[in-house]
């Protein structure tokens, strides 16, 4: 998992979401031998902390609201992206919208938000 979509977050919010977690869900064991001899160390699971804490702290979500879907950045509280869709495409539509917000999240593609114009 690409560390570069943590850069998003401080310490504090990340200390913050773990405070409100049990530490034995992220704790692995690490066996080591060494000359004949096998230690078992407890160790954190790094990707599995990481892996949850940016599923908790998702920066953009899929809101529906009518017949649209919308997608919602949690940090700045608006709505960035509106799909509309009917009954006959909203399973179609749907499921771009999820991919297109899942690609957010993973920082495969950014919402820029400023208008260019041309003069």
């Amino acid at each position: 998992m690409s560390n570069k979509i943590l850069d998003e977050y401080s310490a504090g919010e990340f200390l913050d979401w773990l405070s409100e977690e049990y530490a034995d869900e992220y704790i692995k064991q690490d066996i080591n031998e060494n000359d004949g001899e096998t230690s078992i160390n407890d160790v954190f699971d790094i990707e599995h902390l990481k892996a949850n804490f940016l599923y908790a702290n998702r920066r953009y979500v899929v809101v529906e609201r009518g017949y649209r879907f919308y997608i919602h950045d949690e940090r700045n509280c608006t709505d960035i992206m509106m799909f509309r869709y009917t009954e006959a495409d909203k399973e179609d539509v749907q499921n771009h919208v999820y991919n297109v917000c899942e690609d957010l999240n993973q920082g495969k593609i950014n919402f820029i938000g400023k208008k260019y114009r041309c003069d």
